[in-house]
Formats: C-alpha cells, structure tokens, sequence
C-alpha cells in the first residue's frame, strides 16, 4: 500500500501504491505508518499513484487526517485532484500540488529541521553599541520589547531548530534570567557559559567563537550532524532550509551565508571571494572599496559539518573567520558561499539600534499600536488631556499620565514612567525608564542615565553620537492617529 522513499527532518515522504482507494485504504494506511515508526512525526503521502477514488477513499483520506493531524498529501493526478476539490476535501487535508510545494510550505519548512542544533554566539562585549551595551549584552538589545535572540529563537523555530545551545559571556546572567531551561519558548536551551561568579559578581572569561564550538563538542559531544552557527547580535531571516540543503548538496564542511552590500560598505565587512559556483577562494577584512574582490559580505551564519571543529586544537582565542575557515581551506576542506535573497540587520551601533526599531514599529497598520505586551488587544480611545498621534508601541506596565504629549515613531519600554508635561518624540526609550516631569526628548535613545541625540529622521553622515539630557523638537513626518490602551493611562 506504501513505501517510505525520503526523509527530511521528521518529516517522512511515503509513495501511495495503490491504484484506486477505498474504504479499506485507512486500515492499510494507518498500519503502514505505524510500520515505520512514524508516531508524532510527520508523514507526506505521494498520491501520484493513484488512478481513481471512491467515496470510500475519500472518506479514509478524512478519517486519516483527522487521526494523524500532521499529514500531507501530494500530486495526485487531475482526476483525483478533481475528485479531492469538489467534494470539498483538498483545503482540509494539507494537500499540495507538488512535492516541491510541501516541502517549502510553512508547515513542510517546520519539519524539515527538526532535530537539527543551532548554535547562538553572544559573549561579546559589543563595545561599538555603548552605551547600550554597558546595561545588555548585546544580543539582548531589545527590539519592540523582545531581545534579538529571542527573534532569532522565533526565526529558527520556524524551521523546527528547537535544540539551542549558547555560550553567555558578558553580562551573561541576563541570558540565563530571561530564557531559562527554555521551556517558555517552546525550546531546549544548553549554555556553556563564557564566564562565571567570583565573590557574587559574574567575570566574564571570553574564549573566542571557534574555541566555543570546540569546547561544546568536546564537552557535549553535541554535533553528530550539520548544525548552525548564529551571531546573536543581528536580524536575519534566511531560509535554513535552503541553506542546509545547499551546503548537503554541495559537499562542503562550511557554508557560509553572505549578503552582497553597497560598494561604499564592503570596508565595513569581511568580504568572501569565491567562485561562479559559490565555492570560496578567500577573505577580505574590511577592504578598501577599489581592492574588494566582491561585495559579498559574510554575515555571520554558517552550516558546519561535525568534522569540521578537528581541524582546530583545544586552545582558547580562536575565531572562526580569522583561524577555523583559513585551517579549513589550509587542509584542503571545501567552503562554499550561500547568498540567496534574505533580510539582514547588523546592530552594530546605537544608530542600529534606534532604526531597527523604528523600522518594526511603521510595519504597525495605521490606526494602531502593536501590540501592548504580549497577547494583548488593540482599543481605542484616549482621554481628552492625552495627546498621541502614532506609530507608537508601547510595552507592559508603562504609566502615562495625563497631559502626556507623544508624537511617533515612539517605542516605549516596558515599565517606563512618563509623567504630565512630558513631550517625546521620534524617540526609543528603554524599559523601566523614569522620565522626567516637564523634559522634551525629540530624536532620541532614552534611559534613565544618559540619552543619546540627533539620530532621526536622516541618517548622519557618520556614526558619531552626542550624549545629552534633553533635546527641542525638531522637524519629523506627518503623524498618524493611535489607539492606545485605556489601562496602561492613569485616571485624570
């Protein structure tokens, strides 16, 4: 009745044998499942073998479905695709064209990865982000209330990467604090941390990101397949199935994700060369423009086959760009590059940081917030003595009094106090953030220690920032109307 042909993840691909289905098809479907093993895992059945179905087999088809929710089907002929459609059945039974179609679907993406580890590097001191940096660690750095690792969490589980391990370094405790065991995400977290309590305070001890990998798998024994590797410092949302496949398809022990960037910008990158056919020939550390040999940037995500992390000793400092690849290469080993279309966002300063999230808050529809803490609604209303014109996103437990003036694009952090008399505008002010009565902040980065100015709405010429107290208005785009959540406002 079926052969299992392919796996991918625990996503199982089965063929259909059958010519035509019946009622009797759901008995021999169910058992043949049960035969390999499928359980909880995902099944795809190929129908491309199937001549006819009866009422019969379309109702096993239900029935099947119904007791394996995690079922798809595929490529049925047009007869039974006709047949699938007019009784209404090809919407609720996962049904795809192709196999193609399956695989790259949400749900197909999902599977595919799962079992496969992730590896996320944040134990950088992110110095070029101070001072932001002196209160997160740099993957912590909030964008619309979340940290960026959390986003690169939510990206990787996408593709079913649930298996996460971590080296927390500087500022280290807060990693641990925020995701725990990981149970909350939905996610299993491992942490081999980069640091550790001298007399109740956390030193960090850095080790460098190829002698982390190195550590991990000769203390775990951790990566008995391809993994991936993450800077925890950047947004970017590459599809990893294509990614993984490419680097299994193409042999090498390293593949690397690249991004091509203005000519302008390669100085401020490592630059690959490589091939027409995406095999490497070498590195460039921030190059001037007139000797860049292209404008591939590497941005810091790799597919590394297990046996890579040999061709390293045990010894601390080593750095994946500047020692893992060049021995890799020196030995003979392939690199290629992956550059497929992808959204990229380096946060590398405080300018980052304030258009990164700036950019998340206008993908808000006109008329509304974001979201104002997690699960909560949209409503409407303000009160007379409140004057908000949006975008505007506003975390969990903020206080605004009335006679508030808030002008957007505003991000508000949680438990930020904001009293009567304030003006804020063009503004990103960090969680748990008093401001004061009377203070007009317009262009800023906001804390309760420092401020940084002149960062909207143009970008400078240069990266240099001022740190002040308080700013004027200054000229910014036409507003649009908010609702915002009559609880989060005191009475007045």
């Amino acid at each position: 009745m079926m052969t299992q042909i392919e796996r991918y993840g625990d996503l199982a691909v089965f063929r259909v044998s059958a010519r035509m289905l019946r009622a009797n098809a759901l008995s021999e479907l169910q058992n043949a499942l049960s035969e390999y093993d499928v359980g909880q895992r995902a099944a795809l059945l190929d129908l491309s073998g199937v001549r006819t179905i009866n009422f019969g087999g379309l109702a096993a088809l239900a029935e099947l479905h119904a007791s394996r929710p995690q079922t798809g089907f595929f490529g049925a002929r047009d007869g039974v695709a006709d047949r699938l459609r007019r009784s209404e059945l090809i919407e609720s039974l996962r049904y795809f064209a192709t196999k193609s179609a399956a695989l790259t679907s949400p749900w197909g993406r999902r599977h595919r990865l799962a079992g496969r580890r992730a590896v996320l590097l944040a134990a950088g001191k992110g110095t070029r982000c101070r001072p932001l940096t002196l209160r997160y660690p740099k993957p912590m750095l909030p964008i619309l209330g979340r940290p960026i690792l959390h986003h690169q969490l939510d990206h990787l589980a996408r593709f079913g990467v649930r298996d996460i391990l971590t080296n927390p370094g500087y500022l280290g405790p807060q990693i641990h604090d925020y995701f725990g065991s990981g149970r909350g995400q939905n996610i299993r977290m491992t942490y081999l941390n980069e640091g550790a309590y001298r007399d109740g305070e956390w030193i960090d001890e850095p080790l460098g990101s190829a002698s982390t990998l190195r550590r991990m798998q000769s203390a775990l024994s951790c990566f008995d397949a391809p993994f991936f590797v993450f800077c925890g410092d950047a947004l970017v949302d590459p599809d990893l199935a294509a990614l993984m496949d490419a680097h299994q398809a193409s042999g090498a022990e390293i593949t690397i994700a690249a991004r091509e960037v203005a000519e302008c910008d390669v100085s401020k990158y490592g630059i690959i060369a490589a091939t027409p056919c995406g095999t490497v020939t070498g590195f460039q550390e921030k190059p001037d423009p007139a000797e860049a040999r292209s404008r591939l940037a590497n941005i810091g995500v790799y597919v590394m086959s297990p046996g890579v992390l040999n061709a390293i000793g045990p010894a601390a400092g080593q750095d994946i760009a500047r020692d893992l690849i060049p021995a890799v290469m020196a030995q003979g080993g392939k690199i290629c590059v992956w550059s497929a279309g992808f959204d990229w966002r380096d946060i590398g300063t405080p300018l980052d940081f304030f258009r990164e999230n700036i950019a998340a808050l206008r993908a808000v529809p006109p008329g509304q917030t974001a979201f104002v803490g997690p699960g909560a609604a949209r409503l409407t209303l303000i009160g007379k003595r409140r004057n908000f014109h949006g975008p505007i996103w506003v975390g969990e437990g903020v206080d605004i009094a009335p006679g508030a003036h808030i002008t957007g694009p505003v991000v508000i952090g949680a438990n930020t106090t904001i009293p009567a008399r304030s003006s804020i505008r063009a503004s990103v002010i960090l969680p748990g953030t008093a401001i004061e009565t009377g203070a007009i902040h317009c262009d800023q980065i906001i804390s309760n220690d420092w401020s940084i100015s002149g960062i909207y709405p143009a970008v400078p010429a240069t990266e240099e920032t001022a740190l002040t107290t308080a700013q004027g208005p200054r000229t910014a785009p036409a507003p649009q109307d908010i609702a915002v959540t009559p609880a989060l406002l005191r009475a007045g």
